[in-house]
């Protein structure tokens, strides 16, 4: 088993090539903006839509526990003054945000649980690259709808901890729910959710906060304004509270 160092350097190494995939993202992007491509992509994301049978619910929901910043709260607990806040932005499809996870994911859970901090999850799909409804934005309706159920913190650590199954609609809907107890009446309400893309308009949102909030790379951690250097923190509860509160 790799020491939390040597994974904390992988972490490191990994936000690098992150920031550098988002940066040709946007360069890309902005060198194909010209009339005929728009007019192109527009008939493209049509042609896609229906050919994929995707259906989006016109009665667009925001999760029980989202945030103004267009989070979603770890715990479902409310910021309050003289707390720590802490923001995480990631992409479900992001392997250094998979490896911050494993690495600092019930540390956080420990310390938002025991009140000493709250927490919240902003996901982007920019690992979709051009796709309008790709395996990371489906995983972030997901969890939007796990939210609703009560679930999302298990669905969320569940969804890290098995990315390498691509995210197909079988294991969202299916084998990840049954794997964190998901059943009844509270399965039945959440595949409902999910199939309607009842949160595409909330997912988009949240991919867009990156961008607002100045963040070019994941996973980004930060308290306030200030960017918690992952590679750096230890991953018990004492050693990461004190990060986040020299931070606050």
């Amino acid at each position: 088993m790799a020491s939390s160092g040597s994974r904390r350097e992988a972490l490191r190494r990994l936000q690098e090539a992150e920031e550098r995939a988002r940066r040709t993202k946007r360069i890309t992007i902005a060198s194909v903006v010209t009339v005929a491509v728009v007019v192109v992509v527009i008939v493209a994301v049509v042609l896609i839509q229906a050919l994929s049978g995707a259906k989006i619910s016109e009665d667009q929901q925001r999760p029980p526990n989202a945030t103004a910043g267009h989070g979603i709260l770890v715990g479902g607990k409310q910021p309050s003054d003289g707390v720590p806040h802490l923001v995480m932005y990631g992409d479900y499809l992001c392997p250094a945000c998979a490896d911050a996870e494993s690495v600092f994911g019930s540390t956080i859970l420990t310390l938002v649980s025991d009140g000493s901090m709250t927490a919240e999850v902003r996901q982007a799909h920019f690992k979709d690259g051009a796709a309008t409804m790709g395996p990371s934005k489906k995983a972030a309706v997901a969890a939007a709808a796990a939210d609703s159920v009560g679930r999302f913190d298990a669905y969320h650590a569940g969804l890290f901890a098995s990315q390498q199954t691509g995210f197909t609609d079988e294991f969202l809907r299916e084998t990840l729910p049954a794997q964190i107890g998901m059943e009844g009446e509270e399965l039945t309400r959440f595949q409902a959710l999910f199939d309607e893309v009842a949160f595409n308009d909330f997912t988009d949102e949240a991919d867009g906060s990156l961008e607002a909030a100045g963040v070019s790379s994941t996973p980004t951690y930060l308290v306030g304004e200030t960017k918690l250097d992952l590679a750096t923190i230890g991953a018990t509860p004492e050693e990461f509270l004190a990060a986040v509160r020299d931070a606050a």
